[in-house]
């Protein structure tokens, strides 16, 4: 009896290498749907100069909303992304320098849900997955509820009131983008746009999810309601990454149209809000997905790269469990309407990591890019493999007509999938904050472990949650506070109060 279960037990072991590559977002290897993950209240959808910025009077704290709190797939192997979803929140207050639970949880509990500052101050936490783990492997459902968090309250309440409490469609992989400078209707609110409707399960043979979408919606902080935008994008499209333009213009780009990490797109297009409808964008250099779309700020950038978006890294996949994460990146000029190829390449191949541009100090105008996770696969479950990076990258848009990268200090813990942002206020202002997300050893199959954990030091990993970069020095510091709950895949924001 004792044999039978042994060989089921190296049977599982050996089918399980294809597990899904380590939110958000938030990712997704932890990221799947990090991209996807608006981060900060300067995120993939948002950028300094769109965005309503915290009130530098007030006290700026950053959320950290639901997320993976990771487990046993199959009761065998330790996974930090699509296994068990939490409605716990918790907040980065800056004069302690800790992490500290919200005075409310979560509504639903949720991984890579999108998070968009408003402009009144509150935080949209809007769709994502809720993820169960069980005996033959998780089940993930994308949702279709959105929520609130009150900064002044700490809770959270339930969005959408004017539609019935609901999106106009369940979504998960999907982006968010506030837009803002159109002189249209479409001011102030949020266009949410592509990801899943479905389900993603992890089996023997891999990650299995829904076929992506092709629409958007908008939700109305005014109306408090999602309206379903007519008009479709060009192509289906998940875990693709999204920035504003000026105007109001939203760049959406790359993303996968069959599913997680099976065809990756190259193609983009351009949401234009005064016409509501999509447009052609051109073509990315590479395909990817899972990648971060960085705007180089007018306000903050100078030269000939200003307004220009930065779009870093991905999964290049060209089939089913088939291809590579990168270590290239490229531009997309809003006045040629072009992508232009970056000669320099990252440190390491990224998937699921953070970009913050960095808008004072010694680094003002460059875009500070730091972890993120390597999945490869050959095409076979036994042939996938995720490994997590420590190192950290400075892009520098000043040198060599389309900027350059150069190594910088790394982090305490390798991760990716992890919630960031860029302090303002407090003692640390300035100053990077990375908090939780995977650490995974790159075997067959592949341990991943939510950085910070038990389960993390336990592995003998750093076991950091969380930990800030300096400018100044380069250097990473870790929060000697430990997480109230370390999750991967969160959704996240700066907020003021």
């Amino acid at each position: 009896m004792r044999a039978k279960k042994t060989l089921v037990m190296l049977f599982l072991l050996a089918a399980l290498a294809a597990l899904l590559p380590a939110a958000g977002s938030g990712g997704a290897p932890n990221g799947a749907f990090a991209a996807s993950i608006s981060t900060l209240a300067q995120g993939p959808g948002q950028s300094p100069e769109s965005k309503p910025r915290p009130d530098s009077a007030r006290e700026v704290v950053m959320l950290v909303a639901g997320g993976d709190v990771g487990g046993r797939l199959f009761h065998l192997v330790p996974n930090a992304l699509f296994v068990s979803s939490t409605d716990a929140a918790q907040v980065y207050e800056p004069r302690s320098g800790r992490l500290e639970p919200t005075r409310g949880r979560l509504h639903d509990s949720r991984e890579g849900a999108t998070a968009t500052l408003l402009a009144d101050g509150k935080l949209l936490i809007a769709g994502g997955l809720r993820c169960v783990n069980g005996i033959f492997g998780s089940r993930c459902a994308a949702l279709d509820t959105a929520e609130l968090y009150d900064p002044a309250s700490g809770r959270f309440v339930t969005a959408g009131a004017g539609s019935g409490g609901k999106m106009s469609s369940a979504r998960a992989g999907h982006s968010a983008t506030l837009i803002l400078g159109c002189n249209c209707a479409a001011d102030g609110k949020v266009l949410l746009a592509g990801g899943i409707s479905g389900s993603i399960k992890t089996t023997l043979r891999g990650i299995v999810s829904s076929v992506p979408l092709a629409t958007a919606e908008l939700y109305d902080p005014v109306k408090d309601a999602f309206v379903a935008v007519k008009a479709k994008m060009k192509d289906r499209r998940q875990n693709h990454c999204a920035a504003p333009l000026v105007g109001g213009q939203v760049l959406i780009a790359g993303g996968d149209d069959a599913g997680y990490f099976e065809h990756a797109l190259a193609a983009a297009e351009i949401y234009d809000p005064k016409t509501n409808s999509f447009l052609p964008a051109g073509t990315m250099q590479t395909a990817r997905e899972l990648a971060q779309a960085t705007t180089l700020e007018r306000q903050v950038v100078k030269g000939s790269l200003a307004g220009d978006v930065l779009i870093s890294g991905g999964l290049v996949a060209s089939g089913r469990l088939m291809g590579d994460s990168s270590s290239t990146a490229e531009l997309y000029d809003p006045r040629a309407k072009r992508f232009i190829a970056i000669a320099s390449h990252m440190s390491s191949p990224r998937t699921n990591h953070s970009a913050v541009l960095l808008a004072s100090g010694p680094l003002a105008g460059t875009v500070l890019i730091a972890g993120g996770i390597q999945l490869r696969g050959d095409g076979t479950a036994r042939g996938v493999r995720q490994v997590s990076y420590a190192t950290a990258d400075i892009y520098d848009p000043s040198v060599d007509g389309t900027g350059e990268f150069r190594p910088t200090g790394d982090l305490n813990e390798a991760r990716g999938g992890h919630a960031f942002a860029l302090l303002s206020g407090g003692p640390n202002s300035g100053e990077v904050l990375v908090v939780g997300g995977e650490n995974c050893d790159g075997k067959s199959p592949s341990f991943c472990y939510i950085a910070g954990s038990p389960e993390d030091r336990a592995a003998r990993n750093p076991g950091v949650g969380a930990e800030l970069y300096d400018p100044i020095t380069g250097a990473w510091t870790p929060l000697r506070a430990t997480m109230p709950t370390p999750v991967s895949a969160a959704a996240y924001g700066a907020v003021s109060r």
